[in-house]
């Protein structure tokens, strides 16, 4: 329908502009604060202040969209009520639900852009900002995301390396120690590189010595060794390094390789899971706006409303942050630390939208009574 299609261009631009509002407001603030010492200390030139800034926007919209949804929605059915509009359509026979519709879709268009800038944007562009303040502005060298473990268990023996070629995916100066049932050493492998067969699903040691020393002692030169250890060595996120950094992809197979060999690493499960929950948000604050295209008795009342909106937002990211602390710990299970104020905040929108049911219920009897 053609009243659908203006509602939904309306929504679309109020959100936009404020989304646009806050960044600039933030981006001003934050300008205003580095340009008295931070800028000044370094030197930093314009256009390295541009970049400065740019490196910084998908990670900021991603993280200012709920919020200009919630604004933007809340905004749209205001003005429609304002002139009567929704009153016109609720008599006319429009269902709400068809009122609501075009911003229900925009919700879920934006849970789609949210994913996308989230998973192929925000991780470059934070990697590029944190060279651009380490490595051009600060003058630091630059470190890596991960370290690797330099010691991999297998079912017969360890492998020790000391440096792993993530491009070809060999181990460098390698060491292949094998032990009996008694913990007593069988021998000792020394190769100069080891590689990955597929075919054997194992570490192959190339151009290796051994030194065997039971039953007796002897040396054998040997072309290739095959291992028993069949996993890649362990990358781990140093402490400084934040999530963001790190697609949903690569965070998620970072944990799996890690559960796999007996790690946990509680921080990083919170921020996989809240890589799943945190597009959604865009959906779900749309329906607070729900309730706003019934008319109301008085003005004040819509007031009111949104600002109980806004508290419940307020409080969802305080016990957010109480469940987090929880999960870092390990009081908490990841996945109730994320998904457990998620479900609260789900059910608070649906059960308020089914509490401000009852003036379309009063509309019809109303109408009825006519």
């Amino acid at each position: 329908m053609k009243i659908q299609k203006i509602i939904f261009k309306d929504f679309i631009k109020s959100q936009m502009f404020i989304a646009l509002f806050f960044i600039f407001i933030y981006f001003l603030i934050d300008f205003l604060e580095k340009s008295t010492r931070y800028f000044p200390k370094y030197h930093v030139p314009l256009g390295t202040i541009l970049k400065y800034y740019g490196a910084q926007l998908p990670k900021i919209f991603t993280d200012i969209l709920p919020f200009s949804i919630l604004f933007g929605s809340s905004y749209t059915f205001f003005q429609m009520t304002r002139k009567a509009e929704t009153s016109a359509l609720l008599a006319f026979g429009l269902s709400p639900y068809k009122i609501f519709s075009p911003v229900f879709l925009g919700g879920i268009l934006f849970v789609l852009i949210h994913g996308i800038t989230s998973e192929f944007f925000v991780p470059q562009s934070q990697q590029y900002f944190k060279k651009l303040e380490t490595y051009e502005i600060e003058n630091n060298p630059l470190e890596k995301m991960f370290f690797e473990t330099h010691w991999i268990r297998g079912s017969q023996g360890i492998l020790h390396f000391k440096e792993f070629d993530p491009l070809s995916g060999n181990l460098k100066s390698v060491e292949y120690y094998t032990f009996s049932l008694l913990s007593k050493t069988l021998n000792v492998s020394y190769g100069e590189e080891a590689s990955f067969e597929k075919a054997s699903e194992s570490w192959v040691l190339n151009k290796v010595t051994r030194y065997s020393f039971d039953p007796v002692y002897k040396v054998d030169n040997l072309e290739t060794l095959v291992t028993s250890v069949k996993y890649e060595p362990i990358k781990v996120l140093k402490d400084h390094v934040s999530s963001d950094q790190v697609s949903f992809r690569d965070l998620y197979q970072f944990i799996d390789s890690a559960e796999k060999r007996g790690s946990r690493f509680y921080q990083r499960e919170v921020d996989l899971y809240q890589k799943i929950t945190t597009p959604f948000l865009n959906l779900f604050y749309c329906f607070f706006s729900f309730p706003l295209i019934f008319p109301q008795e008085r003005e004040k009342s819509k007031y009111l409303y949104f600002v109980f909106c806004l508290l419940v937002v307020i409080l969802y990211n305080v016990f957010l942050l109480i469940t987090k602390n929880l999960a870092y710990l390990g009081y908490v299970s990841p996945f109730i630390s994320c998904f457990g104020p998620f479900g609260i905040l789900c059910f608070i929108c649906f059960s308020r939208l089914e509490l401000f049911l009852f003036p379309l219920r009063r509309l019809k009897v109303s109408d009825t009574n006519t």
